[in-house]
């Protein structure tokens, strides 16, 4: 990949004429306003809104006035897919990422891996972000109950009354939107829990059986 991070001075106005680009850009905007003119569209980006331009596009900015925003223009990426104007963008973790990108081009120039890793964990934040807003309310209900409650002893009949539905609802929406049962769901995640544990080595497994919510060893082992 070949990337490029530009921080913008925001006292110094930057416009930048009708062009043909042969990159992807994603910008985000931390203050003020901006004017895009993307393949003859206008967007218009205020603090905290992000713009995605796929290579191939043309494309015209025009600040309004002070704007503080950052750019990441790279290849690579081909088959990405964001909507172009992503609202509420800057997240706390996102200007956690972009901080560390002032950092790494502030001292260590030559870093552009790093960068590279940067941008890689900001898109990926930014379309699992993309996907829970698109999730069905009582499903993302029912995903932070399991995985608030992974290591409590629940079951379908806790969740339901937890989020004020049937049982037998709750399964057919969950199945409907992500192809899998509620108590599957469930024991993936304590599964996954488990796995985490194995990994540090600090723990015996019928312990760990335990924290994850699992009060039959050999089931556990099974699964």
């Amino acid at each position: 990949m070949k990337i490029i991070y530009y921080r913008h001075n925001p006292t110094f106005p930057c416009e930048i004429q009708e062009n043909l680009i042969n990159f992807n850009e994603l910008t985000f905007v931390l203050s003020g306003e901006t004017m895009y003119y993307v393949n003859g569209e206008t967007q218009h980006l205020k603090q905290g809104n992000a713009i995605f331009i796929q290579s191939g596009s043309i494309r015209k900015r025009n600040p309004l006035g002070a704007c503080d925003y950052v750019s990441f223009n790279f290849t690579d990426y081909d088959n990405l897919h964001l909507p172009r104007l992503i609202e509420n963008a800057t997240t706390t973790e996102i200007k956690h990422l972009i901080a560390t990108c002032d950092e790494i081009y502030k001292n260590h120039y030559q870093w552009t891996d790093k960068v590279e890793q940067a941008l890689s964990l900001i898109i990926c934040l930014i379309k699992s972000r993309l996907e829970i807003q698109k999730e069905n309310p009582l499903v993302i209900k029912i995903k932070r109950f399991v995985k608030e409650n992974i290591n409590n002893k629940i079951n379908l009949n806790d969740i339901a009354n937890h989020v004020n539905y049937s049982p037998n609802y709750c399964e057919a929406v969950f199945k409907q939107e992500t192809g899998t049962s509620v108590i599957d769901y469930l024991i993936k995640e304590r599964i996954n829990e488990a796995s985490m544990l194995i990994d540090e080595g600090l723990l015996s497994l019928t312990t760990i059986a335990e924290i994850v919510g699992f009060q039959d060893y050999n089931y556990f082992s099974r699964c």
